[in-house]
């Protein structure tokens, strides 16, 4: 494997099948379940960053409540995101979503026939039902149930006092006046708040599914 800190490799998976992948014979068997690792998610995205590892749990939690017994069906969940898809980093996490459920927007596979279509199943819409958070609705096509999505950017697992420092270094970084050592110690500081996430600390202060 990719020379990737060791966090993200323990990082929970997420299983969906995928009947598309199954009708077009990508499996050799009647087991047709793809398996994400947040590994995959920050190849997708080229990066990893807590809004990414908060999508990607977001995610993972989310698709637990809307499926307690069973594994989700790729393809056949659509994400509502409120929030503007310029605004802020509403558009990145709508990828990661996108990415894992298979929910497009516009550009979206169109389907075969009357069957497999992820065009439009991610929409962007203003009309939060909380001020207070970023919201995001996940709603099963096979029985309209729905499920509520809450991240609280506020709430993200800290690294304390080190915060200050890892925005200072990031700024040097940036403008590209860091030292090596700098820009190593603001790399193990970024990604000890990513590692926070991945692990779920405190995850009911920036999570809530409803």
């Amino acid at each position: 494997m990719e020379n990737i800190r060791d966090f993200m490799k323990q990082a929970p998976t997420i299983k969906l099948r995928e009947p598309l992948a199954w009708t077009l014979g990508t499996f050799e068997d009647e087991n047709n379940i793809f398996e994400y690792s947040f590994i995959d998610t920050v190849k997708m995205a080229g990066h990893s960053c807590p809004t990414v590892s908060a999508a990607y749990i977001g995610c993972l939690t989310t698709l637990k409540k809307l499926y307690p017994d069973s594994v989700p069906v790729r393809g056949e969940i659509s994400v509502i995101v409120y929030g503007d898809a310029e605004e802020g980093v509403y558009g990145v996490i709508a990828q990661v979503f996108s990415f894992i459920t298979g929910a497009c927007t516009n550009t979206g596979f169109k389907g075969l026939g009357s069957k497999f279509n992820r065009k439009d199943l991610l929409k962007f819409s203003p009309d939060t039902p909380d001020l207070g958070a970023m919201c995001f609705e996940f709603e099963r096509l096979d029985n309209k149930k729905k499920v509520l999505l809450k991240i609280n950017h506020g709430g993200l697992p800290s690294i304390g006092i080190k915060e200050q420092k890892m925005g200072e270094l990031l700024n040097k970084t940036i403008m590209e006046t860091s030292e090596k050592e700098d820009i190593r110690e603001f790399q193990d500081l970024w990604m000890e708040k990513v590692e926070k996430i991945i692990k779920q600390e405190n995850l009911e202060d920036w999570i809530s599914v409803e």
